[in-house]
């Protein structure tokens, strides 16, 4: 313990602890002290924080996916939710295959954010930047229809799809940019390709090419020239070929004219099929047909184009 030192030859009544020692001086410090803490600590108590900003989330899935022989794709339609919603289409001359994604974005903060840009990666084998101009309301949701051509040729690498939403606040200012989560069959291994091989028959990247196609009465009539390496299954009637074609999962009363090293004439009965597309959906433009080849019978796509288009019926009853 430390023993203060007086100074026993300084005068009655003046302080005698010695310089540097000063309580009076300690004590006003220390409720200067007090005081500020107390005022700081009333201070934050009084003052509300600001609230934390919600963070906004966007979702990718497909919504349609099927394979054209026309460039574009087709319009996208609007869609239920908060704002009317807005296609962008992306073309790739190398695929048939067209898909498109619904862009979800949910916004649950106050103020209103837009959508200016969708970067994709692993849809083609470069990366993707689709400009967007679409508001999404505070507390709300919108939702965005986007057309790709995606690259699936034979041979190339799989890749899961990654996607980044690019926005800007009210005021026009640049936000961070959203990671978009796409749907899980995107993300695994072998990503969108992967997906189209499992829904679509094999060959598809191939597929076959009506050289004309015409009605003929309630009946279509679609031309084939190129069967060489295949020719269609079904059976046989006489001399007649009744083969098996589908347009998406109707099955098709047919009559095939087959011309050994010529071109082969498939005739579909009429009347046609009802086929609806009021929910925004494309109306089929190719058909699906058994075949015989190397590896046995196997499903084919024939690329038939607007023809068979004409000549389905649509919501119908």
């Amino acid at each position: 313990m430390t023993v203060p030192a007086w100074d026993l030859d300084a005068p009655a009544g003046q302080d005698r602890l010695v310089t540097g020692f000063r309580p009076g001086l300690i004590l006003l410090l220390a409720v200067g002290l007090a005081g500020l803490g107390l005022g700081s600590l009333a201070g934050s108590v009084l003052a509300p924080s600001a609230a934390p900003r919600l963070p906004v989330t966007a979702t990718l899935n497909i919504r349609d996916m099927y394979v054209d022989a026309s460039l574009p794709g087709p319009s996208p339609t609007p869609s239920e939710g908060a704002s009317p919603s807005v296609g962008n289409q992306v073309g790739n001359e190398d695929g048939n295959a067209v898909v498109v994604f619904r862009l979800q974005v949910d916004n649950p903060a106050d103020q209103p954010v837009k959508m200016t840009a969708l970067l994709l990666d692993g849809v083609t084998r470069a990366s993707q930047r689709l400009s967007l101009d679409v508001q999404v309301p505070g507390q709300g949701w919108t939702a965005v229809d986007v057309s790709v051509y995606p690259d699936c040729a034979l041979g190339r690498k799989p890749a899961e799809v990654r996607a980044e939403l690019r926005m800007t606040g009210p005021d026009g200012s640049d936000l961070d940019s959203v990671r978009v989560a796409p749907m899980r069959s995107l993300s695994r291994f072998g990503g969108l390709c992967s997906q189209l091989n499992l829904e679509w028959p094999n060959g598809w990247q191939t597929p076959l090419r009506a050289s004309a196609a015409r009605p003929l009465g309630p009946d279509l009539e679609v031309t084939i020239d190129d069967l060489p390496g295949s020719r269609l299954a079904g059976a046989l009637v006489g001399d007649r070929l009744l083969p098996t074609v589908f347009l998406g999962d109707q099955l098709l009363s047919s009559s095939a004219q087959l011309q050994p090293g010529g071109e082969t004439r498939l005739r579909l009965a009429g009347p046609a099929p009802c086929v609806r597309a009021s929910d925004g959906t494309p109306v089929p433009s190719n058909l699906r047909v058994l075949a015989q080849g190397d590896r046995g019978i196997q499903q084919r796509l024939v690329i038939v184009g607007p023809v068979l288009t004409r000549w389905l019926r649509l919501n119908c009853r």
